[in-house]
């Protein structure tokens, strides 16, 4: 597989963790879709419904939009009081930091 590929893996289990209500799903479901671009983040629910998420999802979350938008994604993390990835990797259980670890091995840009 190419990295491209193994990224949306990656991506669709993290979408799975968090919900796919924090995302635009540009296919007929989360498992038909192929490319990155059908599974982009939904900022302006993720930034309404943050606040109400644990603070292992609200970081998953953060982490994961900083791949589709490094400047949003930092606000979220901000909004989350876990400003940096050291902070967060304390946070995130072992299936989010093997979802995020996958994503930043992965990851050739959005």
């Amino acid at each position: 597989m190419m990295s491209e590929d193994l990224f949306v893996l990656a991506w669709k289990k993290g979408i799975q963790k968090v919900g796919a209500e924090c995302f635009d799903i540009k296919a007929s479901s989360l498992d038909s879709a192929k490319k990155k671009w059908q599974l982009e983040p939904n900022y302006e629910f993720i930034q309404n419904a943050i606040g109400g998420y644990s603070h292992g999802k609200q970081v998953l979350i953060g982490l994961m939009y900083s791949y589709f938008d490094a400047e949003c994604g930092q606000k979220l993390l901000e909004k989350a009081q876990t400003p940096n990835f050291v902070q967060a990797r304390s946070v995130l259980d072992k299936e989010a930091i093997e979802i995020i670890s996958q994503l930043w091995l992965y990851h050739t840009g959005w």
